[in-house]
C-alpha cells in the first residue's frame, strides 16, 4: 500500500513540472525582441512546419511575424493559404493574466510561454485547426 501512495506523489510530481508553464517577467518582455525559429504541429492532422517568429519591438503590444515555411497542399487547403511560404503578421501581442504573451486576431490565436534559457513553447489555434509550437532563438 506504501509504495503505491509512493508512486502515486511521484507521478502527480513529475506532472505538476511536466505541464507547468514559465510565465513572462517584465524583463522577459524586453528579451523576446528577435527572431525565434521552430516548428509549428498541427496536432490534429499529425502535420509540423518549419517557421520562424519575428518579434520587432521590446515593449507591449509586441509585434510579431510569423514566417511559415514548405507548407504542403493538404494543409494549405485546411487553412485557407497558399502552399509554399506564408508571412503572417500581428501587431497587438498582449500579456494575458497568466504572464503568457498572445497575438489574436481573425478568429485565430498564438500564445506564447517561456520553456528554459532562449526557449519558448506554446500553442495556437487557426482556422479552427489548433497544435503546439516549439521555438527556440537565433
Amino acid at each position: 500500500m506504501k509504495k503505491i501512495i509512493v508512486l502515486v506523489a511521484v507521478f502527480l510530481m513529475v506532472s505538476s513540472v511536466a505541464f507547468a508553464q514559465g510565465r513572462f517577467s517584465d524583463t522577459d518582455i524586453s528579451n523576446l525582441k528577435g527572431t525565434w525559429s521552430g516548428t509549428l504541429t498541427f496536432t490534429e492532422i499529425n502535420v509540423s512546419v518549419k517557421c520562424d517568429l519575428e518579434i520587432i519591438n521590446n515593449i507591449i503590444p509586441l509585434y510579431g511575424k510569423l514566417l511559415v515555411y514548405d507548407i504542403p497542399d493538404r494543409l494549405a487547403n485546411q487553412m485557407g493559404v497558399m502552399t509554399g511560404t506564408n508571412l503572417f503578421e500581428n501587431p497587438s501581442g498582449y500579456l494575458t493574466n497568466k504572464g503568457t504573451v498572445m497575438w489574436a486576431g481573425n478568429n485565430s490565436f498564438f500564445e506564447i510561454w517561456p520553456f528554459g534559457s532562449g526557449r519558448v513553447q506554446g500553442w495556437f489555434y487557426f482556422r479552427s485547426l489548433k497544435g503546439d509550437l516549439d521555438f527556440r532563438k537565433k
